[in-house]
This record gives structure tokens, C-alpha cells and sequence, in this order.
């Protein structure tokens, strides 16, 4: 299961930028700069995201989406945008007057560049008193008479400018004319994963090599929409408004799931254990567990505007100091190293500790009984085991099968066991059967997917397989809770 990344941050240094990121949200930037971009969140080549927490760290957004598709952005934005991350997310820093400009939509800049357009969405954090923007063309502007104009090099009567406070929130599509005109505005922007990006004017400014930026005055007038009025919705709420869950704000349809229990007991007529009676519920990680929907309830507290487009909280929420960390920063070498030295599994100071691959369970309940492997009923022709049967056989000496991928196993891994990668087992499963060790093989994987697919493959081969029903996750909760996750 994926947790919550946090991504290194990639500094965009612009003419227009300025070091409100240092002194306003406590960012470290590099000396002597101008920056006006800060990009949070991306998949975009001009500025890839790497995570830096997590069994994930070091490992790109780009690459993330393909191995984890709908599982990261939701099945529905998947299955709409599969090949591309769809979102970027950034602050921006004008400290100066940012261009005028206009951005393309996907059919022409999927025509023009392969590249998604640009819709964003600019939620106002900091403004000072004069802030000006550039929203859209004044009425009665055609594209003839804009051309007529901008090839003069006039631009004077062209733009509507609007002023704009903290809170604002503006709704940006492709074909809206916008820039900052007066005055400094620190901004948040949410768009689509594009850099594309048609310049009107830069007001003449010189770059550090003594030249004007260059402008795209056909293109931007092929992609206006002179007829658009840009509204700047006000999110700001009462100051004794917040939002806050209610019990029946739960979605019932979403899956409960929690953390492991230490010592759970044996398993019922299902395979699976039946949790004791008054056991402490330990909640699982956040990304885990069905999110509530906020409600609205009358208490003092920070503020949370909201509109129909989008939400944002003003200010950030901090662990307070000494918080547990749900989901600890283990790099993929550090949790190959945690699988493989001795004693990985830590307990408590004074408590039992067991050998590696051992199980434990409740004093005077014994080590769950092996039964014979069952078959699944939805797959009758290979037969399944609960992962606790599995572990019991694992110590008589039993043979595993990994079929995940090799970055997942350099994250974890149950051992000792052969890896052969599903696509390998697929591609010649004769090959791949005559790998494999005498006996019965245990074939996992993280759900329990990947490995059926391999295991029936590997029967018709005449290999004696078992399915791990669950794979990593059911071991996760039921074997092993101190294996690092992902």
C-alpha cells in the first residue's frame, strides 16, 4: 500500500521571482537567486519529482505512476490519463511583473508539442496592498484588431486588470489571458502536468545574457478566448468557522483497514484470525483508513475556504514534537539490509525475542497448526494458504516463489526464496518451472494477483504451487508487522 510522499522541492529561478519562499514559508533557497517557482509536486521532465521519505525515497513520480497506476491517483483518473501524471502542483513567487501570457489547450498543444494544455487554478496566499492582475481581454477586443495592435508593439487598452487580496481564489483555463501587472502576489497553482506557455508581453526586460524573452504573438492569438470573463471567487468564512468529521460523514462503502494486532490468535475455520475481544485497536497509517468527509461545525479554530473547484488550507499543519511517524524513512539498500541482518524484527525492552523468520503468538496458545493447502474459490485449479500456514511451512523448510518486480524486492522480501518476475514467468513458463526447486513452491506476491497468474501458469507445467492468498499485505498484518512497507 502507498503512503504519504513528500517530494523534493525543484526551484525555478525567473526574472520576476524574488525570496518570499525563504521568508514567508521557511524554505532554504540557494543564494543570490530570484526564484519564482517552487514545484511540490511533478512528473513533468522539466522538474521530476523525487520522493524523499519513505520505503519509496530516491525513486521518481513519473516511475511511481507506472508501477502503481490507479492505486495512486484512483482507478477513474487512471484509467482517463494513463500514460501521464495529470497534475502539477507549485507556488509561485511574483515579485515582480509576470509576463503576459496564455495557455494552449490539449488539442493544440497535443498538435503542436505533445503536450497536455494548461488549465490552472491560483489560490491567493499573499498579496500586498496595490496586487494587480491581467484577467482576460477587455469587451470588444477581436483577434484581428489584437494582432493589428501587439505587431506595433502596443499593448495599452488590450487586457482587463483586476485587484486581487489573500484568500482570492481564480479559475484559469486554457485561452485566458493573465499576468501580474502591480505590486507582489505568492500564490499556490494547481494545473496540468504542461510547461507550455505562449508569451504576449515581458514589458521589454532584459534576461542575464542582455536579450528579450522571446514572444509568441501568432500562437497566442490562434489560442485566445476573447470572449472569457475571468470571476475571482472570495474564500474567505467567518472566523469562527472550521471544519471538523462527524461519525456519520464515514464512507461505509470504503474498506476498514487496520493496523496489525501483536499476538493474534489462531485462525478460525476461514483461515484467518479472529481478533480477541477488548484488544486495543491500533489504527492503521493515514493513507490506510477511509478519509471522513469535513462538515461544517461552529468552533474556534484555523479557517479552511473551500469552493466548488478546489480547497485549500491557509497555513500548514505540523506534527507536534515527538509524534510517532506512521511510515518510517527506510531507502530500498536500507530495508534489503533490514531483511538480512539478524534480529530484524524489534521488540520492546524485556520482551521474548525471537529468531528471524520465527512466528510469535500468545503465550500457551502454540504455533498455529499447518493444514493442507485449500483451493480458491475463484480460482479451484491452484490452491491458496493463509499467510500464518505459510510462515509455519517457511520454518519446516518450505520453497517461496517472489514474482514481484526487482525494486520491490530490494524493499522487502520474504527469505529465503527464489525471484523470477511475473513477466519472465509468463514469457516461458517451461523455463521458468525448471528454476524452481523439487516439492511444493509457495509463489507470493504483494496481493496475491500477480503470483495466481504465475502459479497457474507454472501448474501447467506440472510444478506443484501454492498460492499465497494475500501475499505481502495479509504478511504485513499477520506474520511480520516490523518488515518495511510500500
Amino acid at each position: 500500500m502507498l503512503y504519504p510522499m513528500k517530494f523534493k522541492k525543484f526551484f525555478v529561478e525567473k526574472v520576476w521571482g524574488g525570496r518570499e519562499f525563504e521568508t514567508k514559508l521557511g524554505m532554504t533557497l540557494p543564494e543570490g537567486k530570484k526564484i519564482g517557482e517552487s514545484w511540490e509536486v511533478s512528473a513533468h521532465p522539466h522538474g521530476m519529482g523525487i520522493v524523499e521519505n519513505g520505503a519509496l525515497a530516491g525513486q521518481r513520480l513519473d516511475d511511481i505512476y507506472k508501477e502503481y497506476k490507479g492505486e495512486l491517483t484512483g482507478k477513474k483518473v487512471y484509467e482517463k490519463y494513463p500514460n501521464k501524471f495529470p497534475l502539477l502542483i507549485k507556488y509561485l513567487d511574483v515579485n515582480d511583473r509576470l509576463s503576459i501570457q496564455v495557455h494552449p489547450s490539449d488539442e493544440v498543444a497535443l498538435k503542436k508539442h505533445n503536450e497536455f494544455g494548461k488549465s490552472e487554478s491560483w489560490y491567493i496566499m499573499e498579496a500586498s496592498d496595490d496586487a494587480t492582475l491581467i484577467l482576460g481581454m477587455k469587451p470588444g477586443i477581436t483577434k484581428e484588431k489584437f494582432l493589428e495592435k501587439v505587431e506595433k508593439n502596443d499593448f495599452d487598452g488590450l487586457f482587463e486588470e483586476k485587484t486581487v487580496k489573500k484568500g482570492d481564489f481564480i479559475d484559469i483555463t486554457p485561452g485566458t489571458v493573465h499576468a501580474s501587472l502591480k505590486g507582489s502576489v505568492l500564490f499556490a497553482e494547481v494545473q496540468q502536468n504542461s510547461d507550455v506557455t505562449y508569451r504576449i508581453y515581458d514589458f521589454d526586460r532584459i534576461d542575464e545574457n542582455g536579450k528579450k524573452r522571446e514572444l509568441h504573438l501568432r500562437d497566442s492569438a490562434d489560442v485566445i478566448d476573447f470572449g472569457k470573463e475571468v470571476k475571482i471567487k472570495n474564500t474567505e468564512f467567518d472566523a469562527s468557522e472550521t471544519l471538523t468529521p462527524e461519525p456519520d460523514d464515514v464512507d461505509s462503502d470504503a474498506p476498514q483497514v487496520r493496523a496489525p494486532q501483536p499476538n493474534m490468535p489462531e485462525p478460525d475455520a476461514s483461515g484467518l484470525p479472529v481478533p480477541e475481544k477488548n484488544t486495543p485497536e491500533v489504527r492503521a497509517p493515514e493513507a490506510d483508513v477511509a478519509r471522513p468527509k469535513p462538515r461544517r461545525a461552529q468552533s474556534r479554530g484555523a479557517v479552511q475556504p473551500e469552493s466548488s473547484t478546489a480547497r485549500f488550507r491557509r497555513g500548514t499543519v505540523e506534527s507536534k514534537p515527538g509524534a510517532a511517524q506512521s511510515w518510517p524513512s527506510v531507502t530500498a539498500p536500507e530495508a534489503d539490509a533490514l531483511q538480512n541482518r539478524p534480529g530484524a524484527t524489534q521488540t520492546k525492552p524485556g520482551a521474548t525475542q525471537t529468531k528471524p523468520d520465527a512466528i510469535q503468538t500468545k503465550p500457551g496458545a502454540g504455533a498455529p497448526k499447518p493444514s493442507a493447502a485449500r483451493p480458491s474459490g475463484h480460482d479451484a485449479g491452484v490452491p491458496e494458504a493463509n499467510v500464518r500456514e505459510v510462515a509455519v511451512r517457511l520454518a519446516q523448510g518450505a520453497k517461496m516463489l517472489d514474482v514481484r518486480e526487482s525494486h520491490e524486492r530490494a524493499i522487502c522480501a520474504i527469505r529465503p526464496s527464489t525471484h523470477i518476475p511475473l513477466a519472465d514467468v509468463l514469457a516461458d513458463p517451461s523455463a521458468a518451472a525448471k528454476r524452481l526447486p523439487d516439492g511444493p513452491v509457495y509463489v507470493y506476491c504483494l496481493g496475491g494477483v500477480r503470483s495466481m497468474q504465475a502459479a497457474k501458469a507454472l501448474a501447467a507445467e506440472g510444478v506443484e504451487v501454492i498460492n499465497v492468498a494475500g501475499g505481502l499485505k495479509q504478511w504485513w498484518l499477520y506474520v511480520d508487522p516490523s518488515m518495511p512497507r510500500y
